[in-house]
């Protein structure tokens, strides 16, 4: 009689360990599958970042024409400036303004303004600071002319389309295969207020590939010609 119910009780505690681990399993797999998609968001971002970044640095060279010449036809000191102002940009964090890039409370302007300003108020003859102080608003009223057309044809394009005229740099790193069954396989797409997915439905497509076992063969690829011993690994073969 103890042998049997000794018995039982062990059956009862495999069947709990079981039972708690398939919801180990669940929790496991739903955990990786917000993790890929919270890691495809972020790579997305930097990419949105750094196509509208480019974008703005193209108008600023357009805009840079402005600054050669002031009205009087001499050249001014502005025209050494294209240097300093993508410089600006480039310290400038681009969703801090790029929803407002024409505003002048917004951080962009207020940037490229003061370089010129800057630039104003070294040059020691009087009359090529005022010059270049009468330039600003001309340079000013350029960028944002520029920058109203080209930003939203840029986001357009990035959103429909996904086309960029800068390189994901994803697809040479080692993890794009995951990145690529995320986002190409599955057809996830990245998570903005201008889209009706919500996150729990985008989750809910990795969630099930990963119980598909679909996982397996991007993570083998991702490790594929490690020897297995600390430090860099070799390059990604391209596919």
């Amino acid at each position: 009689m103890a042998k049997g119910q000794h018995n039982q009780d062990v059956n009862s505690l495999g069947l709990v360990s079981a039972s708690k681990t398939e919801e180990a399993m669940e929790i496991l797999k739903l955990m990786s599958a917000t993790f890929l998609v919270g890691l495809c968001q972020a790579i997305d971002l930097r990419h949105v970042e750094e196509t509208m970044q480019s974008a703005v640095k193209l108008v600023i060279q357009v805009a840079k024409k402005t600054l050669f010449m002031g009205s009087d036809g001499l050249l001014l000191p502005s025209h050494f400036c294209e240097k300093e102002l993508l410089m600006a940009v480039d310290r400038q964090l681009v969703f801090s303004y790029i929803d407002g890039s024409t505003s002048d409370s917004y951080p962009l302007m207020e940037k490229l303004r003061g370089v010129l300003v800057s630039r104003a108020l070294k040059s020691a003859d009087k009359e090529t600071s005022n010059a270049v102080f009468r330039q600003i608003s001309v340079f000013e009223a350029e960028v944002k002319l520029q920058l109203s057309h080209v930003v939203p044809a840029v986001q357009e394009a990035y959103d429909t389309k996904g086309l960029s005229l800068v390189p994901d740099r994803i697809q040479d790193c080692r993890t794009y295969p995951l990145y690529k069954l995320v986002r190409g396989d599955l057809k996830t797409q990245l998570l903005s207020g201008q889209r009706t997915m919500s996150p729990g439905q985008e989750i809910e497509k990795v969630f099930n590939a990963i119980s598909a076992g679909q996982l397996v063969a991007p993570l083998l690829e991702c490790v594929q010609g490690w020897t297995g011993t600390p430090g860099p690994f070799p390059a990604r073969a391209s596919s």
